[in-house]
């Protein structure tokens, strides 16, 4: 009964820091070499950053982008 206790806890703790670090469905994880605080450089670097990986990207505004044909937003 104590090992499932733990079991539990362990797992939930897993996907708890999953989720709360942004590895959920349909969000897109980039790592990239700096920091950026202003919008425009930020979301410049996004789309070099997904262009270099094959992807046809366009910046609509306002923190949405077309990838691949598919409207996503930066958050």
């Amino acid at each position: 009964m104590e090992f499932i206790f733990i079991l539990i806890i362990l797992v939930s703790g897993v996907f708890g820091f999953n989720w709360l670090m942004g590895y959920r469905n349909q969000n897109i994880t980039l790592d990239l070499d700096e920091r950026y605080m202003d919008l425009n450089k930020y979301s410049k670097a996004v789309k070099a950053e997904l262009e270099s990986q094959g992807k046809t990207v366009e910046y609509k505004g306002n923190r949405i982008f077309m990838i691949d044909g598919k409207q996503l937003s930066l958050n």
